[in-house]
């Protein structure tokens, strides 16, 4: 038998006791969220409820995995009955007893993301689209367009004005496409993951027997990451509920920070409109984080108008306030950050306990760089590293060809880029070209008699960016802004959906290459990545390195934000949206909340893709009361290394460069 009153805090005792009937329990960063959903499903199990009138929503998989071990452990018992999973699993459950009648049948298909591209590119096709087109969307952003405006229950026309005015001219062109898209689906038998949620609630909300049956079996809904959940999602639960009113929500508007995958934060606002007799629990007490990261965390979200009061309140002793840090420019904040990882790594914080977060993946490149200077491991999160990413090694290889002309990897690289180019062409090529010894030969070199019609055109392309390079001044920027105005850019664009975002990893290259004052070193230093990553790829206590959106739901000893400027955090976008700043200034709020110990936050004073702009300290460092946060000494960026001392301490030597004043990196002595 569990003893409730031992294991739980007060706060945490009142949900798990008192939680029959519609309530919402807000659960504060690092308060105990999971422990007290488990306990909960476990008292009513202990309590008499069977398994089979349980239903556990969850967002992930991990996270239903994790609760149902949790649950299984408590109790000691198998959970053969109870139904736990994504609202996506569960649904697919369902829908495979029930799909006949709503027009499937019950051996239907799930699409996964590739077989969804597929479908849609023969519905585009099928409206007479030339895939190839600038014109209009490519299938992979079409989806996602509709994606959205499907899980956000809007009109082709709400989901324009909200977040893609400038189709506004292909509107009918989207609505045709949208058509033709779930016409064939529903053809060919197959959903793809968005049809998973819709269908279920078609389903409940069309066949009352089937609603009814499975309300009164699931008498008790517990619902995880409540502030996650889209208009679907929610009336999915509204619909499961409708009998018992069992239905026990637990979320922070506080961290609702994926409107761009159509979360709905009012769905935990309007919780109590919903839900008339609604009780709300409040979980306050934090276990993670020391008082005064607390007290910077309080201060920053109190500053939204859109929320639910509360206030995270310590259980850990005092330790240190967080640092604010300004650096001259983008380059020297990530001096600074490696520099401060490795001292801390050398005071015995274990790598995998320090993280660096930041809002866009392109802001990763700089701090990159320096851990490999530096020769610390670290693990990307939130997609490839920075140097792994295809458009950046296409700028590689031609910056390769650029130094050394009989580099026939990177030929074969830009030579496939080409369209009408494959890998007979491009061996053909690169055997005539063998002889060559300049730049300037090769673009004037009549390569006819090689090449089809197609492959000329796309070789026509390739020596205008090649003669871009020529021309320009020799300098490493220079020559990647050559590649990209004379016709990489209009590749990116035929090639991808997110070409905007690619480009901007690219200019954070070309920012990285104008520091550097040769090609050699440029591409000596860039080559480290590839050997980096072989030499640590089995290495399991590495640093973090990862966007906010991901590092959610994850803690560490020591977390660095950096780029806090506005157009970085909060970012461009955010200005423009409805509600943007306040989802903005909540990401920043989720970013201070995974410091167990030791907060950085730091911001270059210049930077940008040509270095030269002047940044704004983010609207969101105004807001806080300076007194929640030190400042260390000024930072001078150097090859900074560290040494071991021969009365065996640690001591920072530079050549020339350091800090002055009073410094952080002596302050992390006392850890």
């Amino acid at each position: 038998m569990i003893c409730f009153e031992d294991e739980l805090n007060p706060q945490q005792l009142k949900v798990v006791t008192d939680g029959d009937g519609a309530c919402l329990v807000l659960a504060g960063a690092g308060s105990g969220k999971t422990r007290t959903i488990t306990y909960r499903v476990a008292y009513l199990l202990q309590n008499g409820t069977p398994q089979e009138n349980l239903l556990l929503l969850t967002f992930t998989n991990r996270a239903s995995k994790e609760m149902m071990e949790r649950i299984k452990e408590l109790m000691g018992m198998p959970l053969d009955g109870l139904t736990g999973g994504t609202f996506h699993s569960v649904a697919v459950r369902q829908l495979r007893r029930y799909a006949s009648l709503i027009g499937y049948g019950n051996d239907f298909t799930i699409l996964d993301a590739d077989d969804s591209e597929g479908m849609m590119s023969l519905a585009m096709r099928d409206e007479g689209i030339d895939l190839k087109s600038k014109q209009y969307p490519k299938p992979k952003q079409m989806l996602f367009l509709i994606s959205f405006m499907r899980n956000a229950q809007m009109t082709v026309d709400d989901v324009i004005e909200y977040k893609y005015p400038g189709y506004e001219r292909i509107r009918d062109i989207i609505e045709r496409c949208f058509v033709a898209y779930t016409q064939k689906k529903k053809e060919a038998n197959v959903m793809d993951f968005d049809d998973l949620l819709e269908q279920f609630l078609l389903l409940l909300s069309t066949n009352e027997q089937v609603r009814d049956e499975l309300s009164d079996r699931f008498k008790y809904i517990l619902v995880d990451e409540y502030q996650d959940t889209n208009k679907i999602q929610s009336q999915i639960v509204n619909q499961l509920s409708h009998i018992h009113g069992n239905v026990l929500v637990v979320g922070d508007d506080a961290q609702s920070i994926y409107s761009f995958r159509a979360a709905d934060i009012n769905n935990i606002l309007d919780f109590e409109k919903n839900y008339k007799k609604a009780k709300v629990f409040r979980l306050e007490l934090n276990y993670r984080s020391v008082p005064e990261i607390l007290s910077l965390a309080n201060d920053v979200i109190r500053h939204n108008k859109k929320q639910y009061k509360k206030e995270l309140k310590p259980t850990n002793d005092a330790f240190q306030k967080p640092q604010l840090v300004t650096l001259s420019n983008q380059f020297e904040e990530a001096d600074y950050i490696g520099a401060s990882v490795a001292h801390l790594i050398r005071t015995g914080v274990k790598p995998e306990e320090i993280a660096v977060l930041f809002r866009a993946t392109f802001h990763s490149q700089p701090i990159e760089v320096e851990l490999m200077k530096r020769g610390i491991p670290y693990d990307y999160r939130g997609g490839l590293r920075f140097f792994d990413r295809s458009h950046v090694k296409d700028m590689l290889c031609f910056m390769r060809i650029a130094l050394n002309i009989h580099d026939i990897i990177a030929w074969q690289r830009v030579l496939k880029l080409q369209a009408g180019i494959g890998d007979k062409t491009s061996g053909k090529i690169i055997m005539a070209l063998k002889e060559l010894n300049t730049l300037g030969e090769v673009v004037t070199f009549d390569l006819a008699e090689h090449l089809s019609v197609r492959a000329k055109a796309g070789w026509e392309r390739l020596t205008e960016m090649l003669t871009g390079m020529i021309n320009s001044s020799g300098k490493v920027g220079d020559m990647i802004d050559a590649v990209v105005r004379f016709g990489y850019k209009d590749y990116l664009e035929e090639q991808y959906g997110n070409a905007s975002d690619r480009l901007q990893d690219i200019e954070q290259l070309r920012a990285f290459g104008t520091k550097v004052n040769s090609l050699e070193k440029f591409l000596t230093d860039t080559s480290l990545s590839d050997e980096y990553s072989k030499g640590n790829k089995e290495q399991t206590d590495k640093v973090v390195l990862s966007t906010i959106h991901q590092s959610k739901g994850l803690e560490w000893d020591s977390v660095f934000v950096m780029r806090l400027v506005n157009g970085g955090l909060p970012n461009d976008r955010a200005l423009t949206e409805k509600g943007g700043i306040e989802e903005e200034r909540r990401l920043f709020y989720v970013a201070i909340t995974r410091a167990r110990k030791h907060l950085m936050l730091t911001y270059p004073i210049v930077g940008g893709f040509d270095g030269m702009t002047m940044y704004e300290p983010s609207m969101f460092l105004s807001d806080i009361d300076p007194e929640l946060f030190e400042s260390p000494g000024e930072f001078q960026s150097e090859e900074a290394i560290f040494v071991d001392a021969d009365d065996g301490e640690v001591q920072y030597v530079t050549d020339g460069g350091g800090w002055s004043g009073t410094s952080f990196l002596s302050d992390v002595n006392d850890l």
